[in-house]
């Protein structure tokens, strides 16, 4: 899933993280359950719907990496199939 690419200034070999934007992480954590408990500028916290009533914070940035949504997803138990299956289903 990492793309690699040199460094432009040393040009050593770098690994680039696909990124997603935030929009779909959202919808797609909706979709498996989750509603929009609270937002304001900086952050946008999710609670799952169902017990065990799990929360993620979610930066309010443009694109989020996959690495840091590995996190949610391992944070709320959330099965990784499911939920790129979710963003794959919106399309790009």
């Amino acid at each position: 899933m990492r793309k690699y690419q040199p460094d432009p200034k040393s040009g050593e070999v770098i690994a680039q993280i696909p990124r997603i934007h935030k929009d779909r992480v959202l919808k797609a954590f909706q979709q498996l359950g989750f509603s929009e408990d609270f937002k304001n500028l900086s952050v946008t916290v999710l609670r799952q719907t169902e017990f065990p009533f799990r929360r993620i914070t979610i930066p309010n940035i443009d694109y989020l990496s996959s690495e840091l949504i590995r996190l949610y997803l391992v944070d709320t138990g959330t099965d990784a199939d499911d939920f790129y299956a979710k963003i794959e289903s919106q399309g790009r």
